[in-house]
């Protein structure tokens, strides 16, 4: 079982260090092989077919995942801050959203999410956090993405453990901030 910890985290001293050595750069045969293990060991923690790389932070990659993924309606979960925060990406894109809003540190339902999604046939993307670090809450993604896939295959989850994950780099993997994958 692998442990992404909500952060931010303290970052290693190893990882420090490295970062003190002379920048490699980017068109080098040299930048190219750590590029290619780093993007290898990806694959291999996330367990997924394709990894992308943002130089970014964590809002980038969620901004890039909505404007990318969500072409009709975007179901949000709203229980916290990161919730809060791809309702106003979508919204500030003019996606059209369907915004299910919680008390903070509620966890959101499944019978809430397949409701929305009666109610709302157009919702082809779904955008939940597995926890909202600001108050500890982990919602239960699990649940949520199988009830989902049973409901409508079609409806792309952007989750740990949907279709598409957002992962970042100080936040989960103890690493330098503005990585998110």
């Amino acid at each position: 079982m692998l442990l992404f910890t909500p952060g931010p985290t303290p970052v290693l001293e190893s990882v420090r260090v490295s970062m003190a050595t002379p920048t490699i750069h980017h068109r080098t045969a040299e930048f190219e092989e750590i590029f290619a293990k780093a993007r290898e060991n990806l694959l291999k923690i996330f367990n997924m077919p394709e990894v992308l790389m943002f130089a970014s932070s964590g809002t980038g990659a969620m901004e890039a995942s909505v404007v990318n993924l969500c072409h009709k309606k975007l179901l949000t979960i709203n229980g916290g801050k990161f919730g809060e925060r791809f309702t106003k990406i979508a919204e500030s894109h003019g996606l059209k959203v369907r915004d299910l809003k919680y008390e903070w540190d509620t966890p959101a339902k499944v019978e809430d999410v397949l409701k929305a999604l009666k109610e709302s046939k157009d919702i082809d993307a779904i955008a939940i956090q597995i926890s909202e670090s600001s108050g500890g809450l982990r919602h239960p993604v699990e649940e949520i993405a199988e009830a989902v896939k049973k409901e409508n295959q079609e409806i792309l989850t952007l989750f740990a453990d949907g279709d598409y994950r957002l992962v970042g780099s100080r936040k989960r993997l103890v690493q330098t901030n503005h990585l998110m994958f």
